[in-house]
């Protein structure tokens, strides 16, 4: 359970009752299961106390502080635990390497989105990202963070998926900053920012304009230093004109010949620079000549 450290899962505490205690749990021909029983008992002493979900508790803070200090004591694996070993490079990949499947597992078929699983990945993504570990594995959640914010819109709404993309951004801000000088670093946050704000579009075309602008204010950076790189040229036009659709989709006229009068400049001096435009840059300078 790679869990924010206060949370728990019912149906694995069950599952981990089952196996460790199964006579506790047992059932017998007309005799009811004995599990919400004991799970109302734990309750009623405040051992776990109602979470975000119906399917997920939390551990009281008193019980939390009781497990602690023997938490690495060779024991039947507690979330307590997995917080306090972390910084094991091992565990953390594994722990990073499992939430990243669960998310393309979740993503990929609609009959997977258990909710209380849903909660759980939510909680449990930014606490990952928290951490600290290597760019490298901050990136790979990052990017299934960004992925399932699609999900979480869809099925939970647009205040946890901004949530979410909030804390995937301050990330790929964090792996930025820790290699200033990586033109690779800044494209993969602009992408990103980009990512955001075509999803933010969806709820609210303010806050894609903010995504939009933040990364526009890269792409500005990284171009005006390299004139004779098509590829960033190319891709500060692209985040013209996703300004561009969001200035159409708000009907605002001004902003929208703005952003295309951007484009045709950028375009028309990559020409007179002499650098290739691919079909899609070609078209678009083509229907902006006329």
């Amino acid at each position: 359970c790679w869990f924010p450290p206060d949370s728990i899962p019912w149906p694995w505490l069950r599952a981990l009752v089952e196996k460790e205690h199964p006579d506790a749990v047992a059932t017998r021909p007309g005799y009811p299961d004995p599990w919400p029983a004991l799970r109302r008992r734990l309750e009623g002493l405040r051992l776990l106390t109602p979470g975000d979900h119906v399917e997920i508790a939390r551990m009281h803070r008193m019980v939390a502080s009781h497990l602690r200090p023997t938490a690495q004591k060779p024991a039947a694996p507690s979330v307590v635990a997995v917080r306090i070993s972390m910084p094991s490079l091992l565990k953390a990949v594994a722990a990073t390497g499992y939430m990243i499947r669960r998310v393309f597992e979740i993503t990929a078929d609609p009959r997977s989105q258990v909710q209380w699983e849903m909660t759980a990945v939510l909680g449990a993504i930014p606490f990952l990202l928290a951490k600290g570990y290597t760019n490298s594995l901050t990136k790979n959640l990052a990017d299934a963070g960004l992925k399932f914010a699609k999900t979480v819109l869809s099925s939970r709404g647009s205040r946890e998926t901004k949530s979410l993309l909030d804390t995937v951004i301050a990330a790929y801000h964090r792996i930025t900053d820790s290699d200033s000088s990586s033109t690779e670093r800044h494209r993969d946050l602009c992408f990103s920012l980009e990512c955001c704000g075509t999803l933010a579009r969806q709820w609210d075309s303010a806050t894609a304009l903010r995504y939009f602008n933040d990364s526009l204010i890269v792409r500005e950076r990284l171009a005006a230093a390299d004139l004779n790189n098509a590829t960033l040229q190319g891709e500060l036009v692209c985040t013209h004109v996703h300004l561009y659709g969001v200035a159409t989709q708000e009907s605002d006229s001004a902003m929208a010949e703005r952003e295309m009068h951007a484009c045709y400049l950028l375009l028309h001096e990559m020409k007179e620079r002499g650098l290739q435009l691919d079909q899609q840059m070609t078209n678009l300078y083509e229907a902006l000549s006329k």
